[in-house]
Formats: structure tokens, sequence, C-alpha cells
């Protein structure tokens, strides 16, 4: 009788926590729509001032105007990383991925921005899995940039990728040679909407991290980040064997 109570109480709770999940996702795709027509609205009116008022405006006027539309261009940007964070696996099926044409296709994806940082970027041979291949590639993506971004000055970034199976996991590395994290930061910097750095020193929205911690999570793993003993920091990420 009390095991019959208890699976029903868990039952009611797992029912209840797909609900509040509906709910998070409703809410932030509603509030990201809702956000980008205003939006629109002061990108354009700026727009029309400056084609109206062509050679007009004083030079302080046209700063702010300036001003005022990389601030727009800014929240659209945040409103639709927070929106694909809602969406993250959303209805998509496991699917058999070979995990070495997921990186070549980043890689092809992020040909322009490794050639303009003359960043080099090898791997080991990676393993095919059951994954979401999406999202992977996304994880990839993120981590691979954000090793180039977060390069030493004056010091080409060096990046290695590699995988080894642990167990019922396979544990992901992205190994870099940038400016390395704080020990009291590596936590921190998986939370959405964190960063730990101006947004004079580097571009970004603090969104990418976070992308990748629900991504490994939806793969019923984990991802965190250590010092790597050359300098620069390793990324790990562990997904389920299924």
């Amino acid at each position: 009788m009390q095991l019959k109570e208890e699976s029903t109480k868990l039952e009611h709770l797992i029912e209840t926590l797909k609900l509040k999940n509906q709910e998070l996702e409703q809410f932030a795709f509603i509030t990201s729509h809702d956000l980008q027509e205003p939006l629109r609205t002061i990108t354009t009116v700026v727009d029309n001032l400056e084609q109206q008022n062509k050679g007009e405006l004083n030079e302080m006027t046209s700063v702010y105007l300036g001003f005022i539309a990389q601030s727009a261009v800014r929240m659209r940007t945040l409103i639709t990383g927070l929106l694909e964070y809602s969406r993250l696996g959303k209805d998509k099926l496991l699917e058999k991925v070979d995990c070495n044409k997921v990186l070549h296709e980043c890689l092809t994806d992020l040909r322009a921005y490794i050639q303009e940082n003359q960043a080099t970027i090898t791997s080991s041979s990676l393993p095919e899995l059951q994954a979401y291949g999406l999202e992977l590639k996304l994880l990839f993506q993120n981590l691979i940039s954000n090793a180039i971004k977060f390069r030493q000055k004056n010091i080409s970034p060096q990046i290695r990728i590699t995988a080894v199976q642990e167990a019922n996991y396979w544990v992901f590395s992205v190994a870099d040679n940038g400016i390395g994290i704080e020990e009291r930061f590596r936590e921190k910097i998986f939370v959405i909407f964190h960063r730990l750095h101006s947004r004079t020193a580097y571009e970004g929205t603090g969104i990418g991290l976070a992308h990748c911690r629900k991504i490994a999570e939806l793969h019923r793993g984990k991802i965190w980040v250590e010092a790597n003993p050359e300098g620069g920091s390793i990324f790990r990420f562990k997904i389920l064997i299924i």
C-alpha cells in the first residue's frame, strides 16, 4: 500500500514538472516574440531619423543614435539566444551521430573565424553515438568559438579535441591555450547571461555556455571546466552511452 502511494506521488511530481517546463518554454517563446516588435520599431525609427536628417545631425546626436541602434541589435541577439535556449532538444529524437562529421561541419562553418585568428585545431578519432545531432553541433561550435575568442594576446589559439570512454559515458575534452578561468568562476560561467568580462573586452551574450550545459544535460550528462596544466582551460562534457 505504501509503495503504491509513493509511486502515485512520484508520478504526480513528474507530471507537475512536465507542466512547469511547458509553461516556462511557452513563457520564453511568448516573451521573446513580443519583445521583438518594439525592437524593430526602435531600429526603424533610428534608421529613418538618420536618413531624413543626413548631414544635418550634430556629432553628439549621431553618436547617441548609434548607441540606440547598437543596443537594439544587442537586445535582439539576447532575445534570439533566449528563444533558442528554451527550444533546445524540444520535440526531437535521438539519432546515430558521427562526432567526426559533426566536428568537420563545425570547422567548416567557423573557417573564416579560425583563419582570421590563425587558430590551429586538432582532434583524435571521435565516436559514433546516439545524440541530438544539431544540439551536439552547437555544443562543439560554442566551445571552439569560446576557445578562440578568449585567446592570449599575441599567441595563436591551439585547440585539441579528444574523447575517451569512461564506464557508461563518452567524455569529450576541448583543451585550449587561452587566458584560462579562475577556479571561483568555473561554475558561474555556465549560468545564463553571466559574464566574466566586459563587453568592450570580449563580445558575447553570456548564453553560449548555458546552451552547452543544457545540451549536456539533455544527453543525461554534464559539463565542467578545468585548468589546463599547459596553460588555458579544458572544457569537458560527458554523454551517456545508449
